[in-house]
């Protein structure tokens, strides 16, 4: 037979309204009474009927994960691997359950937004991307729906958690000067994308700073991030031998990159990737230098403001927080540059960075 609050309730020795204030995780009750109802519900296998609380509270329970435009990127890159794995920690550490919205384009995208939205089917919505005027968030915003963005939104009107991006590809491009590249190629993404235009911005001021010009020819964008594209761009590069050093905006380019380069060339390879999960060598013994976004934190902070944000809300307030997210350089070794083996040819100098949080 079914457990119900009142068996739980009897077991914990609480009153059930006690046990449905632990539930909702309510800041006025003791954690060890708190613990004292959770292992009361694990014993019993109680589950709370989320539908019947929902009709009670107007709220679901429920947070939505808007995936990028591109579903397939969301299937292929780390990034979102990870960042979701946060999202779900934390989602589910809060009692929410999370509803996943894509569509193949951006009119069924709209559309599985607006059910969402207008059928209360979620509280609130993460975006797990930033797009340059998303009609979808304009949405959003307009109907002053409880959301968060991972990325930086181009309106100041919506909560967001980001990397300061701009900085972090400013140290990393003045690393790479730093180790005596003059050549620099920067190698990005789709630059509709803020991330993108964010990580040129940091690129660009450092080169300035340094008194190093900024090439068209070596701003590399447009394309989606895959292996494939890094592949391609490799073979380029070697082709052109006017390229010293490259900052890549996405690992999945990055591990094309690398694993073709060292196919083509016996030449060292000056770089540095953003990169969303610890490393595992692209190659055997080698991996490239690459900026810790800390993407499971962006995923759990997401989580914590949406549910400030629904609070607010619920009180008929409407703030918008922003952020930042600190990162970290991670070195192989303790060095810049690598060759096939991953070690420092003759004559190399360390590294001017260690591992350091920014």
């Amino acid at each position: 037979m079914r457990s119900t609050i009142k068996d739980v309730a009897r077991l914990a020795g609480v009153a059930p309204s006690t046990v449905s204030r632990v539930i909702q995780n309510a800041s006025s009750i003791s954690e060890p009474t708190k613990k004292r109802v959770r292992q009361a519900m694990e014993e019993l296998s109680y589950y709370p009927n989320q539908y019947a609380r929902g009709l009670v509270s107007r709220k679901t329970q429920a947070m939505g994960l808007i995936l990028p435009n591109e579903s397939a990127a969301f299937y292929r890159n780390p990034f979102f691997a990870a960042c979701v794995k946060g999202i779900n920690d934390e989602a589910s550490q809060c009692g929410y359950t999370i509803t996943l919205s894509s569509g193949s384009d951006l009119n069924s995208r709209i559309e599985g937004v607006k059910r969402l939205v207008l059928g209360r089917q979620v509280d609130g919505l993460i975006f797990l991307y930033s797009d340059t005027e998303d009609p979808i968030l304009k949405y959003v915003i307009d109907q002053h729906f409880p959301s968060v963005v991972i990325g930086k939104p181009d309106s100041y009107y919506m909560s967001f958690v980001d990397n300061d991006n701009q900085r972090a590809a400013y140290d990393a491009t003045k690393a790479l000067i730093e180790r005596g590249a003059k050549q620099l190629t920067f190698i990005g993404g789709m630059s509709s994308l803020v991330v993108v235009q964010d990580r040129l911005a940091g690129f660009k001021r450092a080169m300035e700073e340094a008194g190093l010009e900024v090439k068209e020819d070596r701003i590399i964008s447009d394309f989606r991030f895959a292996s494939s594209v890094g592949e391609r761009l490799a073979k380029e590069m070697v082709e052109a031998k006017r390229h010293d050093a490259f900052l890549f905006v996405d690992e999945l380019v990055a591990q094309g990159f690398q694993q073709a380069w060292y196919q083509l060339t016996d030449l060292p390879l000056l770089a540095v990737t953003f990169k969303s999960f610890p490393a595992e060598p692209f190659i055997t013994g080698s991996f490239l230098p690459y900026v810790d976004i800390h993407v499971n934190d962006l995923g759990r902070t997401a989580v914590k403001l949406l549910k400030q944000v629904i609070s607010d809300g619920e009180d008929g307030v409407y703030r918008y927080y922003h952020e930042i997210i600190p990162h970290d350089f991670v070195l192989s070794g303790r060095d810049l540059c690598h060759s096939k083996a991953g070690l420092k040819k003759k004559g190399q100098t360390d590294c001017p960075l260690k591992r350091r949080t920014c």
